[in-house]
């Protein structure tokens, strides 16, 4: 995920935006009362489990493999961003609805049932999200590479 300053960048960026509309969705979701207790606690686990995630698995080289070795889309096409963002998205909203689940429930006979029932919502938002914020983050990310000259 971190291959250059680019992609650090560009990935802080997305996960800053990513994780914390997820939070907002997840607490709104599930009934939990919004404060900014449970906003930065839900945020701090879901940007820390996102990271070492992003630390860990090669998901950049699955979404692109994905894309263009078994969807033939061509790179910078709006066919492999839609098909490279459905790999990063599917993975880290897994890894992060997993790893949130478990810090809050627990690994009890209530995980599954707390896990799946803001799963598909999270998947969802989470793939829009992940469109919205990598437009976002480029241009951002671009610039400060620029700025630093690195």
């Amino acid at each position: 995920m971190f291959k250059d300053y680019f992609g650090v960048v560009a990935s802080t960026i997305i996960m800053l935006i990513v994780t914390s509309c997820m939070t907002i969705i997840s607490l709104f979701c599930s009934g939990a009362s919004f404060t900014l207790v449970s906003f930065f606690t839900g945020w701090a686990n879901a940007f820390l489990i996102n990271m070492l995630a992003a630390i860990i698995l090669p998901v950049n080289d699955w979404g692109y493999a994905f894309a263009v070795k078994l969807c033939k889309a061509k790179p910078g096409s709006m066919k492999f961003t839609l098909l490279n963002a459905f790999v990063l998205n599917g993975v880290f909203a897994t890894v992060i609805t997993l790893g949130a689940t478990a810090i809050s429930v627990g690994l009890t006979s209530g995980f599954f049932k707390a896990w799946i029932s803001l799963y598909p919502i999270l998947i969802a938002c989470g793939y829009v999200l992940t469109l919205i914020a990598s437009s976002i983050a480029q241009p951002i990310a671009a610039r400060v590479v620029q700025d630093t000259g690195k």
